[in-house]
């Protein structure tokens, strides 16, 4: 199901979007994942590279929230997309 993955793919770019515009989070977000920006950026079509930073999001409760806030979507939203991607010990592509 192309779209469900679609789905996943575009929620985590907007989360690495919202990263990046606040430059304490993206040091933050680098150093938990042991990453540089450009490796990031070389490595942002990669399903893997996706789900880090739902998972960095979703250990982080108050910039979970503030990026829903911003995104206008409910933070279940985040968990169910990272389901969809690897990694995930549910990971499935069942409907949104």
């Amino acid at each position: 199901m192309k779209h469900v993955n679609d789905f996943a793919h575009t929620l985590a770019l907007q989360a690495v979007s919202y990263i990046a515009q606040q430059e304490s989070l993206l040091n933050q977000f680098l150093t938990a994942v042991g990453s540089t920006l450009p490796a990031l950026k070389k490595s942002l079509g990669q399903e893997e590279t996706l789900a880090a930073v739902l998972d960095w999001l979703l250990q982080n409760e108050t910039t979970l929230i503030e990026f829903c806030q911003d995104l206008d979507v409910a933070p279940d939203m985040i968990w169910r997309a990272r389901r969809m991607l690897p990694g995930s010990p549910e990971h499935n592509y069942q409907s949104v």
